[in-house]
């Protein structure tokens, strides 16, 4: 499967309870459906997924199964180890997914962040998924792989896509640079959507896609068109809304996708809602993007 396009990485909403509120996932996929995005992704970092159970995770990939959509799914599988994380991918190629978003393993306590012990986790894994991955390199300063190790991850005849998540634009270029197979490179970072995508990568799977489809897509859609002026110039206006909503992490996320007219909601505990000063703060940086 070729990777193209942009990708939703979605939040989770939940209800009054701290359920996930099932209606809220299939109306945020309606709106995003109305979009040209190329698909969604659940379960990741930003969708609260260390909050998740199991079974949670799974209920969330079958609620989206549901949804209707033509746009390609992608579950996000990672666990703490290879067994857990084989279970899940099992589970998610028993309800009829075509491919997974395989995020290596947190944890320096454990030594899970070594950048050896990521790229073991990465082949032990890929050598038994009955789906084909794309590996999710994450912003772990002390596991970060070199891009000459992660390119030889994308070797492997399982591993169909390498998502960089990055705002180090040097390291994203090596990246590229490094790989010369068949995976896809995907920008994980909406702060290089348009270097990234000009420079070669062939997607973009980030949570700024939540909140501002229409400007992520316009991005897209000026590299693609060679109209790399345009693409800066926008990127420009994206940097101040994504930098300011990441200072408040999935709690900022959240309540921008409420000011887009998305449902973010609130996020599960021990996270807290933003309150009234922040929330004004990233409404003065949203208020000329198209939602």
């Amino acid at each position: 499967m070729r990777l193209r396009g942009i990708f939703v990485c979605l939040t989770t909403p939940f209800d009054h309870l701290g359920s996930i509120y099932v209606a809220k996932v299939l109306h945020n996929i309606g709106l995003y459906d109305r979009t040209t995005v190329s698909g969604y992704v659940f379960g990741t970092a930003e969708g609260e997924a260390a909050l998740l159970s199991h079974e949670e995770r799974v209920a969330l990939w079958k609620t989206s199964a549901t949804a209707g959509t033509e746009k390609i799914l992608v579950p996000a599988v990672d666990a703490p180890s290879v067994h857990e994380t084989l279970e899940l991918i099992g589970r998610a190629s028993d309800m009829g997914f075509e491919i997974a978003l395989l995020q290596m393993p947190s944890g320096s306590d454990q030594g899970l962040e070594h950048a050896e012990t990521q790229a073991l986790f990465v082949r032990a894994v890929a050598d038994h998924s009955p789906l084909p991955l794309i590996v999710s390199s994450e912003r772990h300063p002390g596991g970060r792989l070199s891009p000459e190790r992660l390119a030889s991850l994308g070797e492997h005849p399982r591993v169909t896509g390498l998502r960089v998540v990055t705002d180090d634009a040097d390291y994203f270029g090596a990246c590229l640079q490094a790989s010369r197979c068949d995976a896809d490179v995907i920008a994980g970072c909406a702060s290089l959507l348009a270097q990234g995508l000009t420079e070669g990568a062939s997607a973009a799977m980030t949570a700024f896609s939540a909140v501002a489809p229409y400007l992520c897509l316009s991005i897209e859609e000026a590299v693609r068109t060679r109209e790399f002026d345009a693409a800066k110039d926008l990127q420009g206006v994206a940097l101040p809304a994504i930098h300011t909503i990441r200072k408040f992490g999935i709690p900022g996320l959240k309540a921008a996708a409420d000011l887009q007219g998305y449902y973010g909601g609130v996020p599960r505990l021990p996270l807290t809602p933003l309150g009234p000063e922040a929330k004004a703060e990233i409404a003065e940086v949203l208020w000329n993007i198209r939602s």
